[in-house]
């Protein structure tokens, strides 16, 4: 149980470190989106900057 509240209370604070929690779901929705651009063009050998 102290294990789920540590971690309930670290997330919290890194939520709200940020401006806004909408301005942390749009970031980490943008990283996500680019990890999957980079490793999509690094496994696949034609990356989109080529075009």
């Amino acid at each position: 149980m102290k294990f789920f509240f540590a971690i309930s209370v670290v997330s919290f604070f890194a939520l709200t470190s940020c401006n806004t929690v909408m301005g942390t779901a749009k970031g980490v929705g943008r990283d996500a989106k680019a990890v999957y651009i980079y490793s999509r063009d690094a496994v696949s050998g034609r990356p989109v900057s080529d075009k």
